[in-house]
């Protein structure tokens, strides 16, 4: 079970405010750190996504064991190979159209894997993978 991840953004508020709104959630600014802002699903597992502004990067504590430290990156990437998927209650066309709200390239996705989903392109750089109800019933069956 993954609780939540982390991914950066160049406008992190809006970020979470539109991912919160894929989730049916909602967004919070500040949390969990000043720098960051979270999109909570409101499901019983407690799944968020958290955004980062851009360049901001976890590091290795210097000051040791059970701190957290951050830093800015000296390199910033447009695209990543790190991506992710989330089960929504919304349908393809609620997904889509509230990605094209945001400005977001958005494509239903059915191509040669054996489920389809829909493509979100978080701020046109970063891959969320977001699956309708249909779609993770697909998802499950392949894969459990």
């Amino acid at each position: 079970m993954i609780h939540h991840i982390s991914i950066e953004a160049d406008n992190p508020m809006k970020v979470a405010t539109v991912l919160a709104k894929l989730m049916s959630g909602r967004a919070r600014e500040g949390f969990p750190f000043k720098h960051s802002c979270g999109a909570f699903s409101g499901d019983k597992h407690g799944t968020m996504i958290e955004r980062w502004p851009r360049g901001k990067v976890a590091t290795i504590p210097k000051s040791g064991p059970g701190t957290f430290e951050t830093s800015d990156s000296e390199t910033l990437q447009n695209h990543q190979a790190f991506h992710t998927a989330i089960s929504v209650e919304l349908e393809d066309d609620e997904i889509m159209e509230i990605a094209r709200d945001a400005g977001w390239e958005t494509a239903v996705r059915h191509g040669n894997a054996p489920f389809s989903l829909v493509e979100v392109w978080i701020e046109n750089r970063l891959l969320l993978e977001v699956l309708s109800p249909r779609q993770t019933e697909n998802y499950l069956q392949v894969m459990t």
